[in-house]
């Protein structure tokens, strides 16, 4: 493939020259099943999808025990039994936000 046809692709695949001439490097040397995600680095994942569904659920579902109008990180990190940074990462990943009220309660 020339330069010319690398440009073409990358602006078609909205990627860089970079990733495209990864991806022919990568085929010529290893074929085709050389093209699927490759594992990603950093750290694994520590908490499962079934606990981060388990904080959505009481995020948006429950009150806090000690009778507060909404979640804090603490307070839900302590009752999901992870660190409150996680629950953070958690709420902006799924745009969570607990401490906007979105109903009214007049008080007479």
């Amino acid at each position: 493939m020339s330069m010319l046809g690398f440009a073409i692709s990358a602006d078609e695949l909205d990627v860089s020259h970079f990733t495209i001439s990864k991806w022919v490097r990568r085929f010529a040397l290893y074929g085709v099943r050389s093209l699927g995600d490759a594992p990603r680095s950093g750290v694994p994942r520590t908490h499962g999808d079934d606990k981060i569904a388990e904080i959505i659920k009481l995020t948006t579902t429950t009150t806090p025990p000690d009778s507060s109008t909404h979640w804090s990180t603490n307070t839900m990190g302590i009752a999901a039994g992870v660190s409150p940074s996680t629950v953070g990462r958690i709420w902006r990943t799924f745009g969570l936000k607990p401490y906007i009220v979105e109903t009214f309660t007049h008080i007479q």
